[in-house]
């Protein structure tokens, strides 16, 4: 495992599996000709003989991980890892809130007793590894039921918040994502910008009021109902 800082990295083959987690800014990797981008949270994996490069944000940080199979003892749960490699590459595994904070903490643990190597380090440092490997098996296969959860969670805060000031950087920063990350995944999941959707909630609360209430335009206007 390495903690590394913003250097570009041209194309290059190796013999091994690497997991690149992004612990802050922002990664552009190129993988067999494909193009990744990765926030912090975003684990990828980069399969055996594949063809890759990448570039990083000025003061960005990541850890990697180098895997081959004589690195893992008979013991490990890591075979998750293996066995699914051709499912899991060039899939983005994001983490966010407390499990993005565990991630990292593993990860940092993971990094300290490598470099410490002090007694049994090696035990240590392999069930640190068990458990990432669990906590990315568990990652892949509920991620599409992950999504839909905190996507609602997103929609029911803006729905809930209609009345504040929002911004897209405050609720990207809410959901722990990066806000233009957050922009590009609103747009793909709802079809419509940010700003838009929720000037139309705000139009659409602003007209409930028009119509069920005694508030004036000018007392819906001071509610933030309107632009």
């Amino acid at each position: 495992i390495y903690d590394n800082y913003a250097v570009n990295e041209k194309k290059h083959v190796h013999n091994f599996i690497e997991l690149v987690y992004v612990a802050s800014g922002f990664m552009k990797h190129q993988i067999d000709g494909k193009t990744f981008e990765c926030y912090r949270g975003d684990f990828i994996l980069i399969d055996t003989n594949s063809t890759h490069s990448f570039e990083i944000e000025p003061n960005s940080t990541y850890f990697n991980l180098c895997l081959k199979f004589d690195d893992i003892s008979e013991s490990t749960i890591s075979s998750f890892i293996f066995q699914n490699k051709d499912d899991i590459k060039n899939t983005i595994l994001s983490f966010s809130g407390d499990d993005r904070r565990e991630i990292e903490s593993i990860l940092r643990s993971m990094y300290v007793e490598q470099i410490n190597q002090l007694i049994e380090n090696e035990k240590i440092f392999e069930s640190y590894f068990n458990i990432l490997c669990v906590k990315l098996e568990r990652k892949f296969y509920n991620k599409d039921d992950d999504s839909y959860d905190n996507w609602n969670e997103v929609i029911k805060y803006i729905q809930n918040n209609l009345d504040e000031q929002l911004s897209l950087k405050s609720v990207a920063s809410k959901c722990f994502y990066n806000s233009s990350y957050f922009s590009r995944l609103f747009k793909s999941k709802m079809g419509t910008t940010f700003i838009s959707y929720v000037n139309n909630l705000k139009i659409q609360k602003a007209k409930d009021y028009l119509a069920n209430s005694q508030l004036s335009i000018d007392e819906i206007s001071k509610n933030n109902l309107s632009d």
